[in-house]
């Protein structure tokens, strides 16, 4: 997938930008990448979790817009054009870009449901607006701000294994930083799981929520552990009425 990613920046509409790979404990054809894209730049570290792996970023970059970009993220021809758009016009602010699924690429019947599911938020929100505890969305899979603001904010909490930009954003918004959403800086997340394995990752999220109200309080009534947790059960139960029991062992949740 860092493949297509990378492919994908390359048909960028605004040529002018650096790209830095940093690789977060995988040898998985680093090699053959750097072959392929000669012109990006690859640092490799141990495996140090997502927020420790984003302030790297600081090491290498220190000045201009950093953009942050999962691995499985498809940008379209102009997102760094948006993204270059909006700081030109937004000082020492953030920009945090389209997070979801390409609705053409759902194959399956758990594919369109997730699709589903996130095109009911997009259908409740517009399609830009300056972000707020109310009506709060962050994601750090497409996510942008100059290089002297994340220092100032010190980076990710690198303490959190999980719900790490969820923290970012709340600090952000705290320090009375602008954080705008804008679903046309579009880059689309190309990411599948199947029914097993999306409940296992919303075990860890469930998780990481638990880690991030003992140690803020105050964030309880933004992530509602509780109800996360009925629905997360529910979700386990319907997998095993439908013969998901083998997939449901201790080893697997």
């Amino acid at each position: 997938k860092l493949k297509q990613l990378l492919a994908r920046l390359e048909m960028q509409s605004d040529p002018d930008f650096t790209v830095h790979v940093l690789i977060d404990g995988s040898t998985d054809d680093s090699d053959t990448l750097k072959e392929t894209f000669p012109k990006c730049h690859f640092h490799s570290y141990a495996n140090e979790g997502r927020a420790a792996i984003r302030n790297r970023a600081l090491e290498i970059c220190k000045q201009g817009i950093l953009l942050f970009l999962d691995h499985d993220m498809l940008p379209e021809s102009n997102l760094i054009a948006t993204h270059k758009s909006f700081h030109d016009s937004n000082s020492n602010s953030i920009l945090v870009g389209n997070g979801f699924r390409n609705p053409q690429n759902a194959t399956s019947d758990f594919a369109k449901y997730l699709v589903l599911a996130e095109q009911k938020w997009i259908n409740k929100h517009p399609a830009e607006f300056t972000i707020s505890r109310t009506e709060f969305v962050f994601t750090a899979c497409n996510l942008s701000m100059p290089v002297e603001l994340f220092a100032k904010m010190n980076g990710f909490n690198s303490t959190l294994r999980d719900g790490e930009d969820f923290e970012f954003g709340m600090r952000a918004l705290e320090a009375g930083i602008i954080v705008h959403y804008d679903r046309n800086a579009l880059a689309w997340h190309d990411d599948w799981p199947t029914l097993a394995q999306y409940i296992h990752r919303n075990s860890e999220y469930l998780a990481g929520k638990k880690v991030l109200v003992k140690k803020n309080p105050e964030f309880e009534k933004y992530l509602k552990v509780d109800a996360g947790e009925k629905s997360h059960n529910k979700f386990k139960q319907f997998f095993q009425i439908i013969g998901g029991k083998a997939a449901l062992n201790n080893s697997f949740l």
